[in-house]
């Protein structure tokens, strides 16, 4: 007596491009709000009418307008490298200790976790949109919810040190919890491993992008 194979067809899951699309959506769209309803011609008078001629002002404006377009096309450069970066960081440790888990899961992971700052920037936007353009600053443009910088004074700070304490916020944290999450359910981690390897990617890149915004800020 044979028996024969049953075919059970595998259910359809979120994969990792699936998000990866989503996010380049979500961020187009937050681009657009943010270049279209926020940087509007009055916010950069307000900012900039103590440094130029309104001329002058009004010349910038058209330019960066021209410019857009750039910026549009960019995003998925750059929600890709971020999350090919982070994923490296996360799978080199993991190499290292013979851990093996297929990157493009480790991409998934990424890019699930990445929606939650798509959150962040949601609610950054809305709530800077509520201020009336005379009153916005740059303290409110660069303004991070939820961040250590917000609740300390670093208005004397450098550009960079004030970068590091906005990244330290609830929805970074949140970001890494959703990496701790996604790793224990890979079953290949203990609970221990699995935080460790998130805290060592996220000491990484916070330092790169201290000592990246330090850099360009010397220039």
């Amino acid at each position: 007596m044979t028996t024969q194979a049953v075919y059970q067809p595998q259910r359809p899951g979120i994969k990792g491009w699936h998000f990866f699309l989503l996010l380049i959506a979500c961020e187009a769209l937050l681009t657009w709000v943010y270049q279209e309803q926020i940087l509007t011609r009055e916010v950069y008078h307000a900012l900039l009418k103590e440094q130029l001629e309104v001329q002058r002002i009004d010349a910038l404006f058209d330019l960066l307008k021209r410019m857009n377009l750039w910026g549009y096309a960019a995003i998925p450069l750059v929600i890709g490298g971020r999350i090919l970066f982070i994923a490296f960081l996360l799978q080199l440790p993991l190499v290292l200790r013979f851990i093996d888990i297929p990157f493009r899961q480790l991409f998934r992971i990424v890019a699930a976790a990445s929606l939650l700052l798509i959150v962040l920037e949601g609610i950054r936007l809305l709530i800077i949109a509520g201020i009336p353009v005379a009153q916005i600053t740059r303290a409110d443009l660069n303004w991070i919810p939820l961040s250590l910088g917000s609740l300390l004074n670093l208005s004397s700070a450098s550009a960079a040190t004030q970068g590091l304490f906005s990244h330290m916020n609830g929805f970074e944290l949140g970001f890494l919890a959703l990496l701790f999450i996604g790793l224990m359910r890979t079953g290949r981690l203990k609970r221990l491993d699995a935080a460790l390897v998130v805290l060592l990617m996220w000491t990484v890149v916070i330092l790169f992008q201290w000592g990246l915004m330090a850099y360009l800020e010397r220039m």
